[in-house]
């Protein structure tokens, strides 16, 4: 088991922080998400062996609606795919919609209901952040890829980011083992809560790791505010909320092979 832990020193009540999407890769069913304003913990949703690789990517900060997102896989088979989007509701009161196409594929309409949402792949948390999540494994391809959000309703309606997730398979490429693990936390100075755990279970012969490759999503990310992450108890960055994929957002990538 390998477990990572996220410290926020510097909390403000109003900017609620995420890290979804946290992937480990090694080189050798849809759950409703009950609002909670501490937030909804990061669990696996996917872990496996695979010849190839594991594409993480997304960008570039806060933007009104519509929002759009190119991305580019490398070459190989999908063979499994997660979309991700952030949206800012402003407060845990108003309500919203969210409405999503990839690759020209309309991935349904979504309500965001604040306090009170319960909705199947929606993790609300805080003062209205939501983390909106779609298996597009059947719509994804390698090359081209592009994602269009569109919010509407009562609230802010802003969108943090959009990143994609993509495991693709190439005979060619060394066997690796991925862990994917989603949510929303919200360490905050209100409950107060100021770490968030995750863990990524299975019995790992580290003797045969050739590489170790963490990668983590941040939305309502801010420079200054110190958020630390660690892993197994060695600390692998300080200040990693610090916007570095555009306002208010971070998807950032870990070499955790000595860890």
């Amino acid at each position: 088991m390998w477990i990572v832990n996220i410290n926020k020193t510097k909390i403000k009540i109003g900017m609620t922080w995420l890290a979804c999407a946290l992937i480990l890769a090694l080189t050798a069913a849809p759950a409703a998400a009950v609002y909670d304003f501490d937030g909804i913990p990061l669990d696996n949703v996917k872990h496996k062996t695979i010849n190839g690789g594991v594409y993480v990517d997304g960008g570039h900060g806060l933007e009104y609606t519509p929002y759009t997102q190119a991305f580019t896989v490398p070459s190989g088979t999908i063979k499994y795919a997660k979309l991700y989007v952030g949206v800012w509701g402003g407060n845990n009161k108003s309500t919203g919609t969210i409405d999503t196409t990839f690759n020209g594929v309309n991935l349904g309409s979504k309500s965001l209901l604040g306090e009170n949402d319960i909705n199947t792949d929606v993790y609300a948390s805080g003062f209205g952040t939501y983390w909106v999540s779609y298996d597009v494994t059947d719509d994804a391809t390698s090359g081209s890829n592009t994602a269009i959000a569109t919010t509407g309703g009562d609230i802010d309606g802003r969108m943090y980011g959009i990143v994609l997730v993509a495991v693709y398979e190439d005979a060619s490429q060394p066997l690796i083992e991925y862990w994917i693990n989603e949510g929303n936390e919200n360490p905050n100075d209100k409950t107060p809560k100021d770490t968030a755990t995750t863990s990524f279970d299975g019995t790992i012969d580290t003797a045969n790791v050739g590489s170790a490759t963490l990668w983590t999503s941040y939305i309502a990310s801010k420079v200054g505010d110190a958020d630390t992450i660690s892993m197994n108890g060695n600390l692998i960055a300080t200040d990693a909320a610090n916007q570095g994929a555009g306002t208010y957002f971070d998807v950032d990538e870990w070499d955790v092979t000595s860890i």
